[in-house]
């Protein structure tokens, strides 16, 4: 959206000609800030003093009369202005407004359409929002794998710039991890910024989220705001221009996903795991479906998670939380578990899947408790350089039967585990406390003497959403 701006208008479109009109009754000359006359009359001469009109603390007119009725004019005729820019802005508005939303429809149309190729219809849409927000240079990324961003097109800048890998330390990145616009006004002195060898630094720069859904499928940038800073205006329009973009992205990825899926009987990029990986290649064919099996749950939380991310900027939360992950992965795979998924801060493994597992709650348990120690040596510390004083967090174990198999739909499904087994372990992980471990008190046979002792033992624990009781035993690591 173009916002009107008082030194560039032409101070007769402000003016109604009523007002004209009178003025040609009354001595006076009015000249714009260029020295050219808007209006005179002038029939026995006028003093050579004049008196500035101002709109937005820009000179926009410059007023000569005689002086009994030189300062009523002045006041007259800058209302006037003000009334006259506040309508013109109004009127701006609208038509921006009505020009913004035939631009998406078409943007939308075309995109149904076959004819036009996927590199062009995203320049054609770059090109759209850099009309409707003037900046030097616009960019889409696409996150196709889920993980990497990756330069789809641009507008504005250089032509070679398609398919760079940008990592989560740049801005891009960071609006990209953490789901929310980024904006800076001083890229040059912002950490998270990355220029690439040999590019110039813009004035400004602003990242947005392209969500469909939940789903992040791509961000927009938008560098060098011509005329100034990025505006709340500007911001609503990217906003719109967003969620269209994360519609053709998304199309986009499904058709890839589809002509990958036709072209190929190599279905393994839907898992994570590498043991399950190893399952599929054994199985062959994929099919949604599951068979009830014993299973032992870990959940894993940070404890105060939502305040500590509160006093962090986004790139640090990321690198913590990365740097956390990367930890706790390595141990659950050191002791043979699957990690099913990430959520938040919120990690879920699972034992004795695809296939049965030797001790399975032994494994779980010594999973927990070398992540707990692994917080208090190693992940607690890099966590305080930024100011944490201590982090800690809370883990609940249990074991029983669930659901496994290939859950969701036929274009997209994931191997996982459900079940009533699966919601305690993550009521027992809710209530313990930071360096706690709460363990369903049916493994403890099978953890007795080959690890340390527990702490203690709850009895009668209501958990939310379940009508009996149960009991657990609470290990917190030795040294803890």
């Amino acid at each position: 959206m173009k916002e009107a701006r008082a030194d560039f208008l032409d101070v007769k479109l402000l003016l109604s000609k009523e007002l004209l009109a009178g003025l040609s009754s009354t001595a006076h000359l009015l000249t714009d800030s260029f020295g050219n006359t808007i209006s005179s009359n002038s029939p026995g001469g006028l003093p050579a003093e004049t008196v500035e009109i101002l709109l937005e603390l820009k000179v926009l007119a410059r007023l000569r009369a005689p002086h009994e009725t030189r300062e009523l004019l002045r006041d007259l005729l800058q209302g006037a202005l003000a009334q006259g820019f506040q309508a013109l802005q109004v009127r701006q508005t609208l038509e921006d407004s009505s020009l913004l939303s035939s631009d998406l429809d078409r943007v939308l149309s075309l995109s149904q359409q076959d004819g036009i190729s996927f590199e062009d219809l995203l320049k054609h849409f770059l090109q759209l929002l850099r009309a409707h927000v003037w900046v030097e240079k616009c960019s889409m990324f696409g996150i196709y794998d889920g993980f990497t961003l990756e330069g789809l097109a641009g507008v504005g800048g250089d032509p070679d710039q398609q398919n760079w890998k940008v990592d989560s330390s740049t801005a891009a990145g960071v609006a990209a991890t953490t789901r929310r616009p980024y904006h800076t006004e001083n890229p040059a002195a912002d950490p998270n910024f990355k220029n690439r060898e040999g590019g110039s630094t813009p004035r400004n720069l602003l990242c947005y989220p392209l969500l469909h859904g939940s789903t992040l499928v791509g961000v927009l940038n938008l560098s060098g705001r011509i005329g100034g800073e990025f505006t709340a205006g500007d911001k609503a329009v990217v906003e719109r221009f967003a969620s269209v973009g994360a519609h053709i992205l998304q199309k986009h990825y499904f058709k890839k996903r589809m002509q990958t899926y036709e072209r190929t009987s190599d279905h393994l990029g839907k898992y994570l795991s590498s043991k399950v990986v190893k399952n599929v290649k054994a199985q062959g064919a994929m099919e949604l479906g599951g068979a009830e099996k014993k299973v032992v749950c870990l959940f894993a939380d940070i404890r105060g998670y939502t305040t500590i991310s509160q006093g962090l900027s986004p790139a640090i939360l990321v690198q913590l939380l990365n740097f956390h992950f990367e930890r706790m992965h390595a141990i659950i795979e050191k002791h043979e578990g699957t990690l099913d998924k990430i959520v938040g801060d919120l990690i879920m493994a699972v034992w004795n899947i695809p296939n049965d597992q030797p001790d399975p709650e032994l494994l779980a348990m010594k999973t927990a408790l070398e992540m707990q120690k692994e917080i208090v040596r190693v992940i607690s510390p890099e966590w305080a350089k930024q100011g944490i004083a201590k982090m800690g967090m809370g883990i609940g174990v249990n074991s029983g039967m669930a659901v496994v198999g290939n859950l969701g739909s036929s274009r997209f499904m994931n191997y996982t585990v459900i079940g009533d087994t699966i919601n305690t372990a993550q009521r027992l992980e809710s209530k313990a406390g930071a360096g706690e471990i709460w363990m369903e008190e049916s493994l403890f046979p099978y953890v007795h003497g080959k690890i340390e002792k527990p702490l203690r033992k709850e009895s009668d624990i209501k958990l939310k959403g379940k009508t009996e009781t149960i009991d657990a035993f609470v290990y917190r690591p030795l040294g803890y």
